[in-house]
């Protein structure tokens, strides 16, 4: 996405876990939740999920605009890449998941990405496996 520029941003919070595995080779996910259902979750207890995103930004993800999600944490910062869907409906208050394939239910945000949970810089799981490591993200969503 060089050279694309940014035509809405979103800065939320997460935190890590140590039960995080992240080696599901399909999606990533970010719950709000405290506790770690399976190997896609790579951060707990966040700010934001699917519903929580603003109008605008669920707009643009159903015009299958582009995205990309940073994550920073301890000095490593990784970046997927991703498309909105008009087959996305985020309403999901718990859970913003990715997907690598063309999937998509009610908290996904993301399809067709360049990276799983699997796929991410595992320097970076390893902070993210750290008891309450705060983990800064950013969706940012590309004008075409």
């Amino acid at each position: 996405m060089v050279g694309k520029k940014a035509m809405m941003k979103l800065d939320f919070k997460a935190y890590g876990h140590p039960s995080i595995s992240a080696l599901n080779k399909h999606k990533l996910t970010i719950t709000k939740s405290d506790a770690v259902h399976d190997d896609s979750v790579i951060a707990v207890r966040s700010e934001l999920a699917a519903a929580d995103l603003p109008p605008g930004m669920k707009e643009a993800l159903q015009e299958r605009k582009k995205i990309s999600l940073t994550m920073r944490t301890g000095g490593i910062e990784d970046r997927v890449d991703a498309f909105g869907s008009f087959k996305m409906d985020p309403t999901d208050p718990e859970k913003l998941v990715i997907e690598k394939g063309d999937f998509a239910e009610h908290d996904t945000v993301g399809v067709r990405a360049n990276k799983a949970a699997a796929d991410l810089f595992r320097d970076l799981i390893g902070q993210m496996q750290s008891e309450d490591e705060e983990i800064e993200f950013e969706i940012r969503i590309m004008e075409s």
